[in-house]
């Protein structure tokens, strides 16, 4: 079992992209930098590093990033290089190929779950018991 959470070790204040409540953008993103979307996407996203899906986001599209976490909805497909963490109000519909996925009671998810070398993955599920780590 793993203890740390995606997020334990960088708040999203340091994130370098920040897609805001309100922006909508059809169109593919890719980079290096950490992304965080609270607006609305339509396309695909390809990052070496963290996407975070937040309370507001949508995201219809492919996503392949190093992690991934989402609050928001997204539908398509997931592959993370690591780990995947749905949090309560997550809204997920799409398949998912990852190392490791922690989902939060009460994110809904629909779809399946494969281990990076393709076999099925059993999701670990939690309660969160930490301060939202936004409002520090």
């Amino acid at each position: 079992m793993y203890d740390k959470r995606i997020t334990d070790e960088k708040c999203e204040d340091d994130l370098k992209t920040i897609i805001k409540a309100g922006t909508k953008i059809k169109g593919d993103i890719s980079g290096s930098n950490e992304v965080y979307i609270e607006g609305e996407l339509q396309g695909n996203v390809k990052l070496d590093t963290l996407l975070f899906l937040g309370k507001n986001a949508k995201l219809k599209g492919k996503v392949e990033a190093n992690n991934v976490v989402i609050e928001g909805k997204l539908e398509g497909d997931i592959f993370a290089k690591n780990m995947i963490e749905l949090r309560a109000t997550a809204n997920f519909n799409g398949q998912v190929i990852c190392k490791r996925i922690a989902i939060e009671e009460g994110a809904y998810f629909h779809g399946e779950v494969k281990m990076d070398d393709g076999q099925n993955l059993t999701p670990m599920y939690f309660n969160e018991k930490r301060k939202d780590l936004k409002k520090k």
